[in-house]
């Protein structure tokens, strides 16, 4: 199995969350991330939704956008968001890894730009326990930990 590294540096700023990545620069000059998932390759520039796949929160909606930096701003401490936006086809091939649980492309809350999958995801949900009124939730906390969803959708 191909084992890529990303390397996250992680910063906190006076004037919020900022997020630094060690990647090679594409030829556009934009930066890079890339992460393997399953053994599948996803990559997108962050803020850019082009890309088949989002680590940052590109692609994802304003409201899901804005619930993720409370959530940042009540743990004082970026998230660590390892799977935003998804196309289609990338949640097909998900899914055809036999990863579970999977939600069928079309059906995912990830495609509609209102899910997250996140590293620090028990310091996340420690957080919205505390903090009821952040639009998130953790809606598969024994089978899917990692998964943060937006109120708004049908999840939570």
């Amino acid at each position: 199995m191909v084992v890529a590294v990303v390397v996250l540096a992680l910063l906190l700023s006076s004037g919020g969350a900022k997020r630094k990545a060690s990647a090679k620069s594409g030829g556009g000059g934009g930066l890079l991330l890339v992460l393997l998932v399953a053994g599948l390759a996803m990559a997108a520039a962050p803020g850019d939704a082009r890309g088949p796949a989002s680590t940052g929160t590109g692609g994802l909606t304003p409201e899901m956008v804005d619930a993720v930096r409370q959530l940042e701003a009540a743990m004082g401490e970026p998230l660590v968001v390892t799977s935003g936006y998804r196309s289609a086809a990338d949640q097909a091939r998900i899914c055809a890894t036999g990863v579970q649980p999977c939600a069928p492309p079309g059906r995912s809350l990830h495609q509609a730009g209102l899910a997250v999958d996140v590293a620090n995801w028990a310091h996340a949900a420690r957080t919205l326990r505390a903090h009821p009124e952040i639009p998130l939730c953790q809606p598969m906390p024994d089978r899917d930990a990692v998964h943060l969803s937006h109120r708004s959708g049908s999840e939570c």
